[in-house]
């Protein structure tokens, strides 16, 4: 990680986008490849470059971000490039022609799976004695109760203040549909969230958000 004395990561997001650019020619020498080889090599030497710190790096500013987004996407459509006809590429096939995510719901799906392994599996105990929880009984189909956690968002004064992770990450988990937050299994949780996230998909594609409004 690259870490400047403002914190706003431009040093951290170039130094990202140039090496990305750099190992793109791994896929452009492929042209002879199927997608599934192409896919591989993406896996393998671009897509960990994006993965890595995307929890700090994110907080960049809307500019450098919609650069990665637009970086990323690329990447995903020479990946795809013969796979699917030209006229039938748009934003939602070429994520969904991968099986990934754009990065403003990648930051979230990985965020909500960190906060799993903090609050539910309490693997992360010096992180998890920071967040206040309460416990909100649910009823299932059965009328046996539930325990769900709800945490609590602490005040904040400044606009700069919400990138504080114990903030966001209130905000983040408490977003997350109920019956998919008392799920005791990371496998269970990550495949139902996924799956919920593949539903708000169109939504994310927009230029335009906020990368805290959680959807």
């Amino acid at each position: 990680m690259h870490i400047d004395n403002k914190l706003n990561w431009s040093i951290h997001v170039s130094h990202v986008i140039s090496r990305v650019q750099k190992s793109l020619y791994i896929l452009h020498r492929s042209t002879s490849s199927n997608m599934q080889r192409r896919r591989l090599l993406f896996q393998a030497y671009i897509y960990p470059h994006f993965l890595y710190g995307i929890q700090l790096y994110m907080f960049c500013s809307n500019t450098l971000r919609a650069k990665l987004e637009s970086l990323f996407r690329r990447c995903c459509r020479i990946v795809i490039r013969d796979a699917v006809y030209p006229h039938q590429v748009t934003r939602l096939s070429v994520y969904s022609s991968l099986n990934v995510f754009p990065l403003r719901l990648t930051f979230q799906l990985t965020s909500a799976i960190l906060l799993f392994r903090i609050l539910i599996l309490k693997q992360i105990p010096s992180v998890h004695s920071h967040f206040h929880t309460t416990e909100q009984t649910m009823y299932n189909a059965r009328r046996v109760p539930v325990d769900a956690i709800v945490l609590r968002i602490p005040r904040v004064s400044s606009e700069r203040a919400k990138h504080n992770f114990m903030y966001w990450g209130a905000v983040l988990w408490n977003s997350i549909p109920m019956d998919i937050r008392r799920l005791t299994s990371l496998i269970a949780f990550k495949n139902s969230y996924v799956f919920y996230l593949n539903s708000k998909l169109p939504e994310a594609l927009e230029d335009n958000y906020d990368l805290l409004n959680f959807l």
